[in-house]
């Protein structure tokens, strides 16, 4: 036999297998409650993280430009050109403007531009001020488009 140290060591790796020690037993129950509330926790605290940096970015980027709008010449230059054209898919709510082209809702009082720095509120009107301006342009020759498919043609001698 082997002495104490070695009989202390070997019922210490017995109960550490899954010997019978009473006070360290867990049950399947007692798994599943702890690892759903655990699990639970995580998430509950991700989705509080995201809306708190979820508000603070949008409070940041949620301001209306107050008394933004182009005025004298340069506007009377862009209408001239075109370019500030009345915009469509917006509410008037009395001398404001409710814009309704994109989520932000922009609620535009007099001289007021959106969020997006496109729309401009001029006496109870919301204007565009990018009509007519494109955002690409593709100098590609029509010969390169698959139009062989749509046109019958007459030298293939096909009826």
């Amino acid at each position: 036999m082997g002495t104490e140290t070695e009989t202390a060591l070997g019922e210490g790796a017995a109960a550490s297998e899954g010997g019978s020690r009473t006070g360290a037993r867990v049950t399947r129950r007692q798994v599943l409650k702890y690892g759903l509330a655990g699990a639970a926790g995580v998430l509950a605290g991700g989705y509080l993280t995201q809306r708190l940096f979820r508000s603070a970015a949008l409070e940041s980027t949620a301001t209306v430009l107050k008394g933004n709008a182009p005025a004298g010449e340069l506007w009377e230059a862009w209408k001239k050109r075109g370019w500030a054209r009345e915009a469509r898919h917006y509410l008037k709510v009395g001398s404001n403007v409710l814009c309704k082209l994109c989520p932000n809702d922009c609620l535009l009082q007099p001289n007021d531009r959106g969020r997006c720095r496109n729309r401009v509120n001029k006496e109870g009107k919301l204007y565009t001020l990018v009509y007519g301006n494109p955002c690409t342009f593709h100098p590609d020759p029509v010969e390169k488009k698959p139009l062989y498919c749509s046109v019958e043609n007459p030298s293939s001698g096909k009826a």
